[in-house]
């Protein structure tokens, strides 16, 4: 893949680099504002904001294998929420990536379109995901959802490492030639009362 195709089709990908960064911390009893580069969401209570640690996710994915990083895309973290919800030691989670300079003709549903393709292709994934990820995805089409009062599309699918089996929502919407995705990422045995707080989250999103 060069560069200028992974400029605008790798940005879904990029956000399971959170599935290693879990971690240890002290989840919030009150639902927690998040601030983040021209949005806001609420986190419900038993999540805590962790977005100061997103810097360091651009070089956990060179580490792990990734051709492709964030930076690399001009893609950047930034917010990042972990829940109290936890199995097999791996803590439900949240994070936002954000990427600049989308091609004007692509469109919310273009963009979705094309990571939808992506995680449907082996071995242009595995150009982006880090080493021990393996993504299970039946090529179902996005579905449309709302963000912020726009458009935006949901995609669904699996994902496996040595240590879990992983349930992945990503919700994708491009606004003003930047694309915002929302990656939950939650064990199997979570997944469904990660898409509740998803739901919650998604609600309470507002574009400044």
């Amino acid at each position: 893949m060069t560069k200028s195709l992974s400029a605008f089709l790798i940005s879904a990908l990029l956000s399971l680099g959170l599935l290693a960064g879990c971690g240890d911390s002290e989840s919030s009893d009150e639902a927690t504002t998040v601030d983040g580069d021209g949005y806001a969401y609420t986190a419900p209570a038993g999540w805590e904001d962790v977005s100061g640690d997103g810097d360091k996710i651009s070089e956990a994915l060179g580490d792990a294998g990734a051709d492709v990083t964030a930076e690399d895309v001009g893609a950047a973290y930034d917010s990042v929420v972990v829940s109290d919800d936890e199995s097999n030691d791996f803590r439900t989670n949240f994070n936002v990536l954000t990427q600049e300079g989308i091609p004007a003709q692509l469109d919310s549903e273009g963009y979705a379109a094309e990571n939808s393709r992506v995680l449907g292709n082996p071995t242009l994934a595995a150009q982006v995901l880090p080493d021990g990820l393996e993504i299970d995805y039946d090529g179902s089409p996005a579905e449309e959802v709302t963000l912020g009062g726009e458009q935006a599309f949901a995609l669904e699918y699996g994902a496996s490492t040595p240590d879990n089996e992983l349930e992945i929502r990503q919700i994708l919407l491009v606004r003003d030639g930047t694309a915002y995705v929302g990656t939950l990422t939650a064990a199997v045995d979570s997944f469904d009362e990660g898409t509740g707080d998803l739901d919650e989250i998604v609600e309470s999103w507002e574009f400044e």
